[in-house]
């Protein structure tokens, strides 16, 4: 009998089925128990789930001005936004953080236009940070998870960040509760 299991269980993960492979061996053995706790759950956490971030990564660059442009801008956004465009982030990052249109990654403010002149540095501290994020539901049993990096610098006081998000799916709960 263990050896028909494992020969399923091969099987089964040799066509993508490692997801749904309990109900899947339930399926071919009815009467069998499957532990719960090997189950990915799916679906929505709610909006009770817990929520937890872990830091894996944080690394900071300098940038020189000739790597780096201010300006004013509405592409990606639909509204006029004061960027800094910095073609060489596009080494540094995991995802894409160039809006369509644009000369390279940029980070955005939320300055006005018309608010008081930025001055140019003539360097740039450029902070990356990529974190997992689990939003679990114990009750349900669902552990989500996203993978953020987050891009940032401050000029002049004024902070620039372009945040972009990655669902990576479910895990099973047991794994995101060591979080």
């Amino acid at each position: 009998m263990k050896k028909i299991i494992l020969i399923a269980a091969l099987v089964l993960s040799q066509h993508g089925a490692m997801a749904n492979e309990a109900g899947s061996l339930s399926d071919l053995f009815p009467g069998s128990v499957i532990n719960p706790e090997f189950v990915i759950n799916e679906g929505d956490p709610g909006p009770d789930a817990l929520e937890i971030e872990t830091l894996i990564h944080d690394k900071n660059i300098v940038m020189e001005s000739s790597e780096f442009k201010i300006k004013w801008t509405e592409l990606g956004y639909g509204a006029i936004t004061e960027k800094v465009i910095i073609p060489e982030l596009a080494n540094h990052t995991v995802f894409n953080h160039r809006n369509n249109g644009e000369e390279g990654p940029c980070l955005r403010s939320y300055r006005m236009q018309g608010d008081d002149p930025i001055e140019e540095p003539q360097s740039l501290l450029v902070n990356i940070q990529i974190k997992n994020q689990y939003l679990i539901n114990e009750e349900k049993r669902i552990c989500k998870v996203s993978m953020v990096e987050v891009v940032s610098t401050e000029i002049s006081g004024t902070v620039f960040e372009h945040v972009y998000s990655k669902d990576m799916g479910f895990r099973y709960i047991n794994d995101c509760l060591k979080n």
